[in-house]
């Protein structure tokens, strides 16, 4: 993933968001040869869509898409077997163009989108990038560079809707939530900024794509509270979100305002790669700090409880 300052061996995205990828190499030395063949391939994920080759250059030429031309590149996109993808991108024409211009940086930057087969969690949608050149310049043959993998990551949490029956919590179905990014400053909920929700059925929900929210039909389903009291939200960023209980089961209180939801991954330093996340939670001035997520098969859980009797609303 490649931002505008930085480079790294791994992010976090929520799905239906755009990734921008970049790959470079180097022209190489191609003395001794009479042609020469030079490719990159990438393999992205079930969980990625190729979106947009933005640009492709060697030192300061940009090049075209193209079959033959001068400075083009002819780009293939496949589905393979397993469901994941594969870009590549075969220079035309590379030793008659590039020969003279050994060291010179190749660049490509292009876009996908994180879809709704992303896996989530400590489970990463990785990219898998190699180049493919010339070795052998009396037969012809060619080689494959080692491997660079980077990945993307997406969230989840569980919400436990419950009521203490003694010193047991007790899980409670049909109670309704919303979902909010927080506002700038990271306070309060961002009233214009609802996370789109889909309902993938069995306590599951997730955010939708951008074209699922852009669809004439679409409504936001509404978080629902299982029978157990369970239901897990995914596909969500790192940062900071509002729960908003809209419904409380029959002969229970609402919750009097939002909960503050902070996502928050560990990256390594030194690899870059996710070591584990966490989920903090804050409701009516007390804040629960989550256990560390360092497995692919847990969630992390934000308890909610709900109240029956009377409640007074504050007075001056």
């Amino acid at each position: 993933p490649h931002g505008a300052a930085d480079e790294k061996k791994a992010e976090d995205f929520a799905i239906g968001d755009t990734v921008t990828y970049q790959l470079t190499s180097k022209v190489p030395d191609m003395t001794g040869y009479n042609s020469y063949t030079f490719k990159f391939s990438d393999t992205l994920s079930k969980g990625l869509d190729l979106k947009e080759v933005l640009s492709v250059k060697v030192g300061d030429t940009v090049l075209k898409a193209g079959k033959t031309e001068a400075n083009t590149y002819l780009p293939t996109y496949t589905t393979n077997n397993d469901g994941t993808h594969t870009l590549t991108l075969n220079f035309n024409d590379f030793y008659n163009l590039y020969k003279n211009r050994t060291g010179e940086t190749i660049t490509v930057v292009y876009t996908a989108t994180l879809n709704k087969d992303a896996v989530i969690g400590m489970n990463p949608n990785t990219n898998k990038a190699v180049v493919e050149y010339s070795n052998d310049p009396t037969t012809g043959g060619t080689g494959t560079s080692e491997p660079s993998i980077v990945d993307v990551h997406t969230f989840n949490f569980t919400i436990f809707k419950y009521y203490l029956k003694g010193e047991t919590q007790t899980g409670l179905a049909n109670a309704e939530f919303e979902l909010y990014k927080a506002n700038e400053a990271g306070d309060a909920a961002d009233t214009n900024a609802k996370i789109n929700i889909v309902d993938e059925g069995n306590g599951v929900y997730r955010q939708a794509t951008a074209d699922e929210a852009k669809a004439t039909d679409f409504t936001s389903a509404k978080i629902v509270s299982d029978a157990d009291g369970k239901v897990l939200v995914k596909g969500l960023d790192a940062g900071t979100y509002y729960l908003r209980e809209t419904k409380a089961p029959d002969g229970y209180n609402k919750l009097l305002s939002d909960i503050k939801v902070e996502i928050k991954p560990v990256y390594d330093k030194t690899t870059g790669k996710l070591t584990s996340y966490s989920v903090d939670y804050t409701y009516n001035g007390k804040t629960t700090n989550g256990a560390a997520i360092t497995n692919k098969t847990d969630s992390p859980e934000v308890a909610v409880e709900n109240k029956t009797g009377a409640q007074l609303p504050s007075t001056g």
